[in-house]
């Protein structure tokens, strides 16, 4: 892979810029099942390249949303013709700042971040997901018991993973938290042996 030009925080924050590796773009679109008709929302968007990247390929409306205003600046900069959002995520659940309050009308949400900021967000990422969005993360994921009944999908080797409500008491990951699988139902269909999704 080439050089990802890592950042160290900028004073006062405790949050590094670590960007995703374009090669990942496709395979977020894909589990996310993004089309013309979804918005897209990159959660810690940085310089933009995600929400540019992966709206290209799936043709949607792409958001994104970062707590440092240098790095919303560089995404406008960058792609004047996605939205990008200065914004704290607890605040903007909590019905304070810019659209989307919420995640209204958001059908798939990006992020990667550090174990410690999925600590923070977790229980409010988890809610928005059991209400129907698709949380879709890279390198580091959420954990437990709730989270693995929602991995319905990975890529890559289990480095992008996708996170959705599910009416399916038979989806949930390996053991391991490798890949999705779905358990008893392929397992009663398939006469014991289990398939891989």
């Amino acid at each position: 892979l080439e050089r990802l030009e890592d950042e160290v925080p900028p004073d006062g924050c405790i949050v590094p810029v670590v960007h995703t590796p374009d090669c990942m773009f496709e395979s977020i679109a894909r589990l996310a099942r993004l089309d013309a008709n979804a918005t897209f929302l990159d959660l810690g968007c940085g310089d933009g390249r995600v929400v540019d990247g992966v709206s290209k390929i799936a043709g949607c409306r792409g958001i994104g949303v970062d707590i440092r205003m240098e790095c919303v600046q560089a995404a406008r900069e960058r792609y004047s013709e996605r939205v990008f959002h200065q914004a704290d995520f607890c605040a903007m659940l909590e019905g304070a700042g810019p659209p989307p309050i919420g995640f209204e009308g958001v059908d798939a949400c990006y992020a990667h971040l550090l174990p410690t900021t999925f600590a923070v967000l977790d229980a409010r990422l988890l809610a928005a997901v059991q209400r129907g969005l698709r949380l879709v993360t890279f390198c580091s994921h959420p954990s437990g018991a709730a989270w693995d009944a929602c991995q319905t999908g990975s890529d890559c080797f289990g480095m992008v993973r996708l996170y959705e409500a599910s009416d399916d008491p038979a989806r949930g990951r390996l053991p391991g938290g490798v890949g999705a699988v779905l358990r008893a139902a392929a397992s009663s269909s398939s006469g014991g042996n289990e398939g891989v999704s």
